[in-house]
């Protein structure tokens, strides 16, 4: 599929332009995850939401189990406002506690099971977490003593008619998911994403990559990384189907591993890092159709091997979680295409610019190198609890910008050029720091596994 602006600009249909859009054509949709969910299941409730090795459900049984967690966290307390922390592998309930917090009005903290536990009462911390949902008493037990209020999803009774959720009023401008980095200072930095930022960022991004009813898309990244979050809403927004394979989270697979599983699970749709892709051979995933890759430069090496398939697109995508998860597309790569370009801005989703990065009011002509810089509607709100550092990157108006804009504008601390044609150049970071922001969470994971969080 042709990702350039002038497809994009097909793409972005009525609902996502003229009535989202600001005089400018940036563009944020008013909806929430609750709000997808219930129009998918009203409008298809026998279609398949979900497909795991354990469950299958169709939207209509999404919703019900949704309804009923919701009931019970509500009961306990939780509503508007609340950072819900969730530890879990990756599993069906996982969607639905996700869900479930979320129609609450509440944003959702999770963090990875497997970590020490320094590091994930650190992340809640940060986050002023009160209750934390985990899977059943294995995954909760080293936190009983530290003051939360643990739900544990399998003591739910899920034959119980849920009660109305009265209280539930989820609004778009809702906090709905923070995602922790570590950044240069090795502290955990806490980003908060709305609702309607993560539908907007996931809507798009779904057209970019031809997401449909009948898409099989996997899921392979643990919770802790918002890409997992974009992959439930691009099925929300669009009726595909969220797969997990036998093997659940393969961020580390082994060679040979990771291929038959998306394979077995009949995987259309999927996004790896490029250390993933590096564990594959292209003839063992025929039925992935779409094939992108984040979180890490791409290598030469992966563009001669995997730009040859005629019967599959394959994709780079970039991004930084303080700008909404993904801001940037290729083309579908060709083997003459470079792995330092990083693709165009998701049309009406963002834009990008190249500023001085000693003055962020100045931008530069294309060619030149600076800082990438990019405006949207859907950034996130802050980093919490660091009103300096949220001043200092996140910027309401430049001398730039058209007054006609409603969006603001997030230094990523990346240096890039513009080329011609309106493709980005990734020149490594601003402090000399040459990775794509999620690759040092990426490349930290197992290192947390023992350690506190201090990177």
């Amino acid at each position: 599929m042709d990702s350039s602006p002038e497809m994009a600009s097909i793409l972005l249909d009525s609902d996502t332009s003229s009535s989202y859009e600001d005089e400018t054509g940036l563009v944020l949709i008013p909806k929430t995850f609750p709000d997808l969910l219930a129009a998918r299941s009203n409008a298809c409730p026998k279609q398949l939401a979900l497909d795991s090795c354990v469950r299958q459900w169709t939207y209509s049984q999404l919703q019900r189990h949704v309804a009923v967690v919701a009931d019970v966290l509500q009961q306990t307390g939780v509503g508007p406002g609340e950072r819900v922390g969730m530890c879990f592998d990756l599993s069906p309930w996982a969607v639905v506690a996700i869900l479930a917090s979320m129609t609450l009005g509440a944003a959702v903290v999770p963090v990875y099971p497997y970590h020490a536990k320094p590091r994930r009462t650190t992340m809640f911390r940060e986050a002023r977490v009160r209750f934390v949902i985990v899977q059943d008493h294995q995954y909760g037990k080293d936190l009983d003593d530290s003051g939360y209020t643990i739900i544990r999803l399998m003591d739910i009774d899920f034959d119980a008619e849920p009660r109305p959720v009265i209280n539930a009023v989820s609004r778009p401008e809702d906090p709905a998911f923070i995602a922790f980095t570590s950044g240069t200072t090795g502290k955990p930095k806490g980003i908060v994403q709305t609702q309607q930022a993560i539908v907007t960022m996931s809507t798009t991004l779904a057209r970019y990559l031809n997401v449909q009813d009948t898409s099989r898309v996997s899921q392979l990244h643990p919770y802790v990384f918002d890409v997992s979050v974009m992959e439930i809403g691009m099925c929300l927004a669009t009726g595909a189907m969220i797969c997990l394979t036998d093997k659940g989270e393969m961020m580390l697979p082994s060679a040979g591993e990771i291929g038959p599983e998306l394979t077995k699970s009949r995987i259309t749709h999927t996004t790896v890092s490029p250390t993933m892709l590096n564990m594959m051979e292209p003839a063992e995933i025929p039925t992935v159709r779409v094939l992108s890759v984040m979180g890490e430069p791409l290598g030469r090496n992966a563009i001669e091997k995997w730009a040859s398939c005629e019967s599959r697109s394959f994709y780079q995508l970039w991004g930084a979680t303080e700008a909404c998860i993904l801001q940037t597309i290729t083309t579908p790569i060709t083997k003459s295409d470079r792995p330092q370009n990083i693709g165009y801005p998701l049309l009406g989703a963002c834009r990008l610019w190249i500023a001085d990065p000693s003055c962020p009011d100045t931008l530069l002509k294309d060619g030149d190198v600076g800082e990438i810089v990019v405006e949207s509607r859907a950034l996130a709100t802050e980093y919490i609890g660091r009103e300096e550092e949220t001043a200092k990157a996140f910027l309401g108006q430049t001398k730039w910008q058209d007054d006609r804009s409603h969006g603001r504008v997030y230094r990523t601390g990346d240096l890039g050029r513009k080329q011609n044609d309106g493709s980005v150049i990734f020149l490594g970071r601003n402090d000399n720091q040459m990775n794509f922001h999620d690759c040092d969470r990426v490349r930290e994971r197992d290192k947390g596994l023992t350690e506190p969080f201090s990177e």
